[in-house]
């Protein structure tokens, strides 16, 4: 179950890095358990897809709301002036199992 939850992830961080030109617009770093991936051999899995960004002029989060991988579902929007975070969900099978899918994106102004 693990597994297809990492596979899921990987889709979408590689649909997210096309659609945002390698996370460059809008700029988008990678955080958590993922982020430490990089740099250090994990083995454990992680549960979800942590990433931040900057509010610059406008919100980066209503041009990321219409790039999210195909299904995948905005649980959870909050905007509270110079903060706030996305939760997209997207629920895959598994067997007989339903896997919960999550990315998160957070963002604060400079």
């Amino acid at each position: 179950m693990m597994r297809r939850r990492e596979k899921e992830i990987l889709w979408a961080l590689k649909h997210l890095s096309e659609k945002t030109d390698g996370f460059s617009d809008p700029r988008l770093l990678l955080v958590g358990g993922y982020a430490l991936r990089t740099f250090v051999p994990l083995t454990r899995f992680t549960r979800d897809c942590d990433f931040v960004t900057k509010k610059e002029e406008g919100w980066a989060i209503d041009r990321l709301r219409v790039l999210l991988p195909e299904g995948f579902s905005i649980e959870r929007l909050e905007k509270r002036g110079s903060y706030g975070f996305m939760r997209c969900v997207k629920l895959v099978r598994h067997n007989d199992a339903r896997v919960k899918v999550s990315l998160w994106i957070s963002w604060k102004a400079r």
